[in-house]
C-alpha cells in the first residue's frame, strides 16, 4: 500500500468524512507539533481518531489505536507526513512514524498504515454508518405513525424510508445482537465499543447537515479541493434536492404559520425527539417555519439517499483486509527495527477470520433496485399536473449524472452520480 493509495483512500474511499484541514497547530498532539515544527507555515490536513480513546480495552483482544494522521498541501497534492499512533491504554506506548521511516522500515510503515485504518473502520461503521440507518428509522418510524402517505410531506419521504426498518431489524438481530454479535467477532473495539461510540458521537441529527460537517472541515462549497470529488458532487445533490423540497414544503405551506398549525407535523416532530419514543438528539425540537421545516427535510431526504451512499456502496474496499483490516492482533513493536513479513501476517486476520466480514461487508455493498434519478423521473412522468420544480430537479439530476460520467477520473469516483445513488438505506 503506497502513501498515495492510502491518502486516496481519505479523499475518494468508504469514509470520505474525516481528513480536515488544520486550523490551527494545537489541534495536533504535542509529539506531532515537536516533530513539524510549532511556526510552520506549511498547509497541513489531518484525520484524528481520538474519539477511540473512550473506549475501554475490549474483552476480544484486538488492538487498535487512537492515532493521528497529518499531510501537508504541496502544490495540488497531499503528501503523507506523519503518523502517530497514540493510545490512553495502560501499558502501550506511543509510536510517531514519518516518512522517513518507510526508507528506513517499510513493514513498520506499512503496518502504521494499517493501523491508522484499522481506526478508520471503526469510525466508520459504528459513528458514521450504523447511526445513519438508525437516524433515519426514527424518522421513519414516525413518518409512519404521524404522517402515511395521505400527507403531502410523507409523500415527500416515503421512497426516502424504504427497506430501512427492515435492514436495521436484521442488524439488531445480527451485527448487534447482545450475545454472540458480529460486530464483537468482526470489530476491534469489540460490541460494547461499537455501541458506545455510536451513541456518543454518531446518532446526532445535525451529523446529516452536509454543508455544516464539510465547512467545519475546511471543504466549503466553490473551493472545490484537488482529487475530493465527494465535495464536488455532495454539494450539487444537496443544492439540487434542497431546492426541490423548498419549492414542495413552500407549494403546500403558503406561510410560516401554516406549519406551526399543522397538528401531523407537530405530532411527527414530537414522535422524534421525546425521549420516551425517538429521542434522536440534534433533531429540531420545534419546527415552526417553512424554512425549518424544507431544511430539516434536506438533512433527511439526503442523508437517506446521498450520504448512506457515499458511505455504503464502497464497502467493497473492505474485501482486501491489509488495505481496510476491521481488526488486528498485534501493536507495533517496539524499537525503530523493520518488522518481518511473518510479523505483519501475525498482526492481520486469517483468511478464516475474514471469510465473515468479507461475506457481510460485501452485502452492504450490494446496489439498490432504486436510485434518485430514476425515481424522479418517474415522479415527473406519472404527476397528475405538471409541477416544474420536480421537472427542474429532473433536469439538474440528469445533468449531475452526465457530468460524473464525462468526468475524467470518474472511474475514482462514481459513487455519487444521481444513477447510481439509492434512494433509501435498504441495505
Amino acid at each position: 500500500m503506497t502513501d498515495a493509495y492510502f491518502t486516496k483512500q481519505f479523499l475518494t474511499g468508504v469514509n470520505p468524512l474525516k481528513i480536515r484541514k488544520v486550523m490551527s497547530i494545537g489541534e495536533l498532539d504535542s509529539q506531532l507539533q515537536n516533530f513539524l515544527g510549532k511556526d510552520t507555515a506549511e498547509q497541513l490536513y489531518m484525520a484524528d481518531y481520538s474519539e477511540l480513546d473512550t473506549v475501554a480495552p475490549p474483552e476480544n483482544g484486538y488492538k487498535f489505536y487512537s492515532p493521528q494522521v497529518v499531510w501537508t498541501f504541496e502544490g495540488s497534492e497531499l503528501r503523507l507526513a506523519a503518523i502517530l499512533l497514540r493510545t490512553n491504554q495502560a501499558g502501550v506506548e506511543s509510536v510517531l512514524l514519518s516518512a522517513d521511516t518507510a526508507a528506513a522500515a517499510p513493514n513498520r510503515w506499512l503496518f502504521a498504515k494499517m493501523h491508522v485504518l484499522n481506526a478508520d473502520s471503526q469510525v466508520h461503521e459504528w459513528i458514521n454508518h450504523l447511526p445513519f440507518h438508525l437516524m433515519i428509522e426514527c424518522v421513519s418510524v414516525a413518518t409512519h405513525n404521524h404522517l402515511g402517505t395521505t400527507h403531502r410531506i410523507g409523500r415527500l419521504l416515503a421512497p426516502h424510508m424504504t427497506g430501512n426498518v427492515f435492514i436495521d431489524w436484521a442488524a439488531k438481530r445480527t451485527l448487534i445482537r447482545p450475545s454472540g454479535s458480529l460486530a464483537e467477532s468482526m470489530f476491534a473495539v469489540g460490541l460494547k465499543g461499537a455501541l458506545s461510540l455510536g451513541g456518543q458521537f454518531g446518532t446526532d441529527f445535525t451529523n446529516l447537515d452536509f454543508p455544516e460537517r464539510m465547512n467545519n472541515r475546511g471543504f466549503p462549497k466553490g473551493v472545490p479541493f484537488p482529487n475530493y470529488n465527494f465535495q464536488v458532487d455532495g454539494f450539487s445533490l444537496w443544492e439540487a434536492l434542497a431546492k426541490y423540497i423548498k419549492a414542495v414544503v413552500e407549494d403546500e405551506y403558503t406561510s410560516d404559520s401554516a406549519v406551526e398549525g399543522d397538528t401531523a407535523i407537530q405530532a411527527w416532530v414530537g414522535s422524534i425527539t421525546k425521549p420516551e419514543e425517538g429521542g434522536l438528539r440534534g433533531f429540531p425540537d420545534n419546527i415552526l417555519t417553512r424554512e425549518s421545516l424544507s431544511k430539516t427535510l434536506t438533512m433527511i431526504v439526503f442523508g437517506a439517499s446521498v450520504f448512506h451512499q457515499s458511505i455504503n456502496i464502497p464497502h467493497f474496499e473492505y474485501a482486501y483486509v491489509p488495505h481496510r483490516p476491521t481488526f488486528l492482533k498485534r501493536w507495533m513493536p517496539a524499537g525503530s527495527d523493520d518488522m518481518g513479513w511473518q510479523d505483519l501476517m501475525d498482526g492481520l486476520p486469517t483468511v478464516e477470520e475474514h471469510t465473515q466480514t468479507y461475506k457481510v461487508l460485501n452485502i452492504l455493498g450490494t446496489h439498490s433496485e432504486c436510485n434518485l434519478l430514476s425515481l424522479y423521473q418517474a415522479m415527473s412522468n406519472e404527476a397528475m399536473s405538471p409541477f416544474k420544480p420536480l421537472a427542474d430537479l429532473v433536469a439538474e439530476l440528469e445533468s449531475i449524472s452526465e457530468g460524473i460520467k464525462k468526468r475524467f477520473n470518474s472511474q475514482d469516483y462514481y459513487y455519487l452520480d444521481p444513477a447510481r445513488v439509492a434512494c433509501s438505506i435498504d441495505h
